[in-house]
């Protein structure tokens, strides 16, 4: 500890010449406010502002200057073999001038940014220092990257003066674990996992330093005097300990986006209205905040995880065959009807998917009040319509798309690239309304003493009412089965309803149900968990 102390003292006593050039800028923030241009009710804000920012340039350019010179550059000029002609330990010389480093660091930080602090503590200019917990952060922040600076340029500075094919070999090394990271990160957001991966990043940040450090203490005791076999050992050690970090963290990585479809916790999920396909997303516990996407088939319960879904852009095809989904990469879509469904990404790009045929042929895309039609097979586009405001969508046959826009309906047929609008009296009455396969509509209407579940025909006119058991519904969901069999998501429950003979068939407590078949493959959230439930047994199996 004393070698370590006097190596350092000796160091800062070497340099000490940075504390005059550290007065000298203090004297030029004292004379900011001063200069022509500045007015009188300005020169607060001018002394924080010019002090920060010379602050914060004279402590990077010094970082960036001893990060090159303290070692390197002793290295190179031979000037390195004076401490080890003395008693005195390798590490501690390393540890003398790192400590020394960081003295003059802080020092000459302290001193050029000291007004700033005094004034910006006691005056509030634009919410800069204004509390001693921003001093500290501000204070923090330009440390921290001069430090970081310190370390990169000693690093580069000993690779530079080895003049040594082997920073071939940190070049390439160094591509590597950016690549690496970057992938890391990579599918990390690709989960929505935004705190995960800043943490990734801090982790990385401290790993590299941690290794650095380490690594230059490694160089001064393997390398001593000879700046080849330096710049060698300072590599060697530094990629390997920067490689191990890497494989550790990319594990944890792997073992986060690897959560089976049974942890989930709190998913959100959609089911196809035919078919036994299902999507389901999620978070997972001790897994921060990364989202797990996954197309689940409840009969044969084979899933196929996907990457930056988000339940509110997604669609099934009303047979079941088809879904697509709109990521920042573009739209994709997966068949389901074939025996090893895969995804596949189309050139279709922007907005969010709003329909799809009932083949899953044509996809209907919207964005900035445009709607586009496109065939996804060919990925070409069939047509556009500008419509504002449009609420929901569907394909009332391959190549004709409904477009239900506040109290107004339209109708593009792609054939023949017409758009045709519904009469306003039927749009009022078709406004707020499901549609079912064989044309007749469903509505729910909230009244003083219930809620009703009308039944419509095609042009709105009433066919039967089916009283709720929930009396005021504060949102609602109507998804069709087969046979005249529909599922009603209310608040808190599901109900059973047969529409043609208007009877509740069964209620379920606390079951919520998005979508699907009432059958033995209803995909619904129990309790918190995702359970296939069959309507008619009330039977309730977990999902694995």
């Amino acid at each position: 500890m004393n070698n370590t102390l006097a190596i350092a003292q000796r160091e800062i006593t070497d340099r000490r010449f940075v504390f005059v050039a550290a007065g000298a800028f203090l004297l030029l923030a004292l004379v900011v406010p001063f200069v022509p241009g500045v007015r009188s009710g300005e020169r607060t804000a001018a002394l924080v502002v010019g002090s920060l920012a010379l602050a914060l340039n004279f402590t990077l350019g010094l970082a960036a200057i001893l990060g090159s010179s303290i070692v390197g550059r002793e290295l190179s000029d031979g000037r390195l073999s004076f401490y080890f002609s003395k008693p005195v330990a390798a590490t501690s010389i390393w540890w003398g001038k790192l400590t020394a480093a960081l003295v003059l660091i802080v020092a000459c930080f302290t001193i050029v940014a000291l007004p700033a602090f005094v004034v910006g503590s006691t005056t509030a200019v634009r919410r800069w220092v204004n509390t001693p917990e921003e001093m500290l952060t501000t204070a923090s922040m330009v440390i921290g990257g001069a430090i970081a600076l310190f370390l990169v340029a000693h690093v580069l500075g000993t690779f530079v003066r080895s003049r040594s094919v082997w920073f071939l070999f940190d070049f390439v090394a160094a591509s590597v674990c950016g690549v690496a990271v970057w992938m890391m990160g990579r599918i990390l957001l690709l989960g929505f996992a935004i705190e995960l991966a800043k943490a990734l990043a801090i982790v990385v940040a401290v790993l590299v330093a941690i290794a650095v450090i380490a690594a230059g203490a490694w160089q001064i005791a393997r390398g001593r005097t000879d700046r080849r076999r330096s710049h060698m050992e300072l590599s060697r050690f530094l990629w390997a300990a920067i490689g191990v970090g890497l494989l550790v963290i990319s594990g944890y990585v792997m073992w986060v986006v690897a959560v089976p479809v049974s942890q989930l916790t709190n998913p959100e999920f959609l089911q196809a209205s035919s078919g036994s396909w299902s999507m389901i997303t999620g978070e997972a516990r001790n897994r921060g905040d990364y989202r797990a996407s996954f197309l689940y088939n409840l009969n044969d319960r084979r899933s196929l995880r996907l990457t930056g879904v988000n339940p509110w852009n997604f669609q099934f095809s009303r047979h079941g065959t088809t879904s697509a989904w709109m990521t920042r990469t573009g739209l994709s879509f997966v068949r389901l009807d074939v025996p090893k469904p895969e995804p596949t990404l189309t050139r279709v790009t922007g907005g969010s998917i709003i329909a799809l045929s009932d083949d899953g042929s044509r996809a209907a895309v919207s964005g900035d009040d445009v709607v586009a039609v496109y065939d996804l097979r060919s990925q070409a586009s069939l047509g556009s319509i500008r419509v504002a405001q449009w609420r929901h969508a569907q394909f009332i046959s391959r190549d004709v798309l409904r477009v239900y826009s506040g109290a107004s309906i339209v109708e593009y047929d792609v054939r023949t690239k017409t758009l045709r609008n519904i009469d306003p009296s039927n749009a009022r009455r078709l406004a707020g309304t499901w549609p079912l396969r064989d044309g007749r509509l469903l509505a729910v209407e909230n009244r003083e003493t219930a809620s009703v579940l009308r039944l419509l025909k095609s042009d709105g006119s009433p066919i039967r009412e089916i009283v709720l058991p929930e009396p005021r519904v504060r949102w609602t969901r109507v998804t069709e089965s087969l046979n005249g069999i529909v599922s009603v998501v209310l608040t808190q429950h599901t109900v059973v309803v047969d529409i043609n003979r208007g009877v509740i068939l069964r209620q379920e407590p606390r079951m919520l149900c998005q979508a699907g078949s009432v059958g033995p493959n209803e995909l619904c959230l129990w309790q918190q968990r995702l359970v296939i439930w069959n309507p008619a047994t009330g039977e309730k199996r977990p999902v694995s």
